[in-house]
Parts: structure tokens; sequence; C-alpha cells
């Protein structure tokens, strides 16, 4: 909940305080910011205990929390796409 708090806190500065120039920089510090975090996970992943037995186990269970909502939204998309794409084709035609 506090990171959802500190993104929305982010998404408001930004929208009101940030001038448009500063764009550049800006992308430059997320990229910067988001590969520090990746590595200070990969340090903790790194430090915990027994993380080789447990690398089979969090593999699959990652797998599983990856591949169930690409199904999912390929479930859910590909007939909203083929209906609005229709509407849309069918309106051309007339």
């Amino acid at each position: 909940m506090a990171v959802m708090a500190v993104m929305c806190v982010g998404i408001l500065l930004g929208a009101r305080f940030v001038p448009q120039s500063w764009k550049g920089w800006n992308e430059k510090a997320q990229m910067i910011c988001t590969l520090l975090l990746i590595f200070c996970m990969g340090v903790q992943l790194g430090q915990r205990e027994g993380l080789a037995d447990q690398l089979a186990s969090l593999g699959l269970g990652s797998l599983v929390l990856a591949v169930l909502p690409m199904i999912g939204s390929v479930l859910l998309v590909w007939p909203l796409t083929r209906w609005l794409l229709g509407a849309t084709k069918n309106r051309r035609k007339r």
C-alpha cells in the first residue's frame, strides 16, 4: 500500500510541478532508479540462505504467475478486439 501511495504522490507532483523540458532527464533518472532497484533486489536474493535449493520452486511459481495472466489477457483481448474492430469495419462499409 505504501508503494501505491508513493507512486500516486509522484504522479501528482510530476503532473503539476515538473516542466516538460525536464522529460529527458526524468527518463534517465527513472532508468537509473529502476536498475538500482533491480540490483538491490538481486543483492537481497543473493544473501538468502538456501537460495539454490529454493530456486526450482521459486522459478515454477514465478512461471505460473507470469503465464496465467498472459493467457487470461489473450482470452479477454482477442474476442474484444475482434468485436471492436469488426464494429469499426462495419461502420466504414456504410
